[in-house]
């Protein structure tokens, strides 16, 4: 497997890091959707010849419409979701054979060995059914006892389970999701994702689902800022691919074609760059931090 902290040092230094795969003989790839855009917009990966075999991504979604361009410079490469917060590490796994529609997500598909997952209704009480949307609750060998001298951020996250009749508990993920009909497990984005916007409950993956389908973005997040008044707005911080040039306005014209106008962002920011997370993720804490009134 290739080494991770390698490749992420030659991404951020915009230095030919396909060449160093090709060197290393890289047979599986394993990094987050932000890198792999990375790769593909700035690191000649249609041109590299690789000895790649597997790559999988984890840390945050990967939008349809990017895994179609990456499936289109690697064809004959395997390709897999993996799923599991820092506090659970790994704990589902899908393969994708099969891209869906561009409105669609990928699934989080099956559990893996040593670790159940039940999805818990809104008042904590009871276990959702089929295609429901609830919390997902998790417990193994790999989930965490509890945070380091945290302990009521642990109790916060770590429940007694209501359903068993002896002690048994789980960690409260923050993450919501469903069951379908042949028990594969969907994402339905995170707790601190779902906002209130003029009254209408909005998920921030469904906007950015939305600006994945701009051919001529490079890198987009969306984020909720709360204004002067007290009220919710959304702002869209986003870079473009070299060579395009893009009006904010055009931006938010193509956004109003596909959401409702509650959902369409108040403001657009363009960067450079968007900043990153210590692994690898595109840092929404600091563009909330940046957005938000002095």
């Amino acid at each position: 497997m290739f080494n991770y902290a390698k490749l992420y040092y030659f991404v951020n230094r915009s230095l030919n890091f396909h060449t160093l795969m090709a060197r290393e003989k890289a047979t599986i790839l394993y990094t987050t959707p932000s890198t792999f855009i990375a790769l593909m917009n700035h690191g000649d990966l249609a041109k590299a010849n690789l000895a790649l075999r597997c790559i999988m991504y984890a840390g945050e979604p990967f939008s349809v419409c990017q895994l179609q361009r990456l499936q289109s410079y690697l064809p004959r490469i395997r390709i897999a979701n993996i799923y599991g917060p820092t506090e659970t590490n790994i704990i589902t796994y899908y393969w994708i054979d099969k891209l869906p529609g561009n409105d669609k997500s990928i699934p989080l598909g099956q559990v893996v060995d040593d670790t159940e997952i039940i999805i818990v209704n809104e008042d904590e009480q009871h276990l959702c059914a089929i295609n429901e949307i609830g919390e997902l609750w998790c417990r193994g060998g790999t989930v965490t006892l509890g945070y380091l001298g945290d302990e009521e951020k642990t109790r916060q996250h770590r429940v007694k389970s209501p359903f068993h009749r002896y002690p048994t508990y789980y960690w409260c993920t923050g993450d919501y999701g469903y069951r379908d009909e042949n028990n594969i497990l969907h994402y339905r984005g995170r707790r601190d994702h779902m906002v209130k916007i003029k009254g209408y409950r909005v998920e921030l993956g469904e906007v950015e689902t939305a600006l994945s389908q701009c051919s001529w973005l490079d890198e987009f997040a969306v984020v909720v800022v709360c204004n002067e008044d007290g009220k919710n707005i959304l702002y869209c911080y986003y870079s473009v691919l070299n060579g395009y040039a893009i009006k904010q306005r055009e931006l938010k014209e193509f956004l109003c074609k596909k959401l409702p106008e509650y959902m369409v962002p108040y403001r657009f920011i363009q960067k450079n760059r968007l900043p990153k997370t210590s692994s690898g993720k595109i840092d929404r804490v600091k563009l909330a931090e940046e957005s938000s009134p002095m």
